[in-house]
């Protein structure tokens, strides 16, 4: 059954492909935009489904519908702000900050295919050969070199986020929660690790700053990113050569996404494949 617009709370966050809304006291309803495919709203629901079923910390499904025509996604409703608006509000918790999000990331990538059935999750290795072979920026000789390098990395496969920041850890009242488990794959830890590297890498300060303040969250985005992966590389024992080699793939094929004011530095960080294959 599909839900009116008249019953949609006030709008909580806007993400690239959805808008979520509050729904009741209980549930928020995630509103796929238009002109994304239909299916990512039932593959999100089935995913989520999925690693809530191993126990890790994903919000329950309630129920996948529409609203005005558009697939929609109803969760538990998670009381607590996102890990991104606490370090936002409180600077002072940022290493400890970083460390959970490691913590919480170390835990979900020693996930292997075999607890979950490799066959429920896409391929990680297949979706970044699809991505970077869509990265109009970048020259054929270089997005076949990355592809060879690729083909040359291993490492046995495991449950990948694929979009793992501060912004999808919400901070709960019972612990943290980890929602938006739309690209979540198969395949090697240090990819999924490099993937997040580059996000935090990425993340700009919010518009209208003072240039001494964005100054001083740019500081803070370093520090946090190096906290993190000092601590993901404790609990995981990745060598920092593995995360070396994944950054100019997933850099690749992040120009896929079309992010704007992104397209330079990631054909930069692409470019270091000629050095590292």
């Amino acid at each position: 059954m599909s839900i009116d617009k008249s019953e949609l709370g006030p709008l909580l966050a806007r993400g690239r492909t959805a808008d979520i809304y509050a729904l009741s006291r209980d549930a928020v309803i995630k509103v796929l935009r238009t002109g994304f495919r239909d299916e990512l709203i039932q593959i999100e629901a089935d995913r989520t489904r999925a690693v809530a079923g191993l126990g890790l910390p994903a919000p329950r499904v309630l129920d996948v519908t529409s609203v005005a025509g558009r697939p929609a996604l109803v969760v538990e409703r998670v009381d607590g702000e996102s890990m991104l608006s606490r370090l936002t509000h409180h600077p002072q918790q940022l290493v400890t900050l970083a460390r959970l999000q490691a913590d919480l990331h170390a835990n979900l990538t020693s996930v292997r295919a075999a607890s979950f059935g490799a066959e429920s999750l896409p391929p990680l290795t297949a979706r970044l050969t699809d991505r970077i072979g869509s990265a109009d920026a970048l020259s054929a000789d270089l997005k076949q070199g990355l592809l060879n390098g690729l083909l040359s990395l291993s490492g046995e496969d495991c449950l990948c986020h694929g979009d793992f920041h501060p912004d999808n850890i919400i901070l709960g009242e019972k612990g943290p929660v980890i929602i938006d488990w739309l690209d979540a794959t198969s395949g090697p830890a240090a990819a999924d690790a490099a993937r997040s590297h580059l996000l935090l890498s990425l993340a700009a300060p919010p518009q209208g700053q003072s240039l001494l303040r964005r100054a001083a969250l740019n500081s803070a985005r370093t520090l946090f990113r190096r906290a993190y992966l000092r601590r993901y590389r404790q609990q995981t024992g990745l060598p920092a050569d593995a995360l070396a080699a994944w950054m100019p793939i997933v850099a690749a094929a992040r120009l896929a996404e079309g992010v704007n004011g992104e397209a330079d530095r990631l054909v930069a960080l692409a470019e270091n494949a000629r050095n590292l294959y």
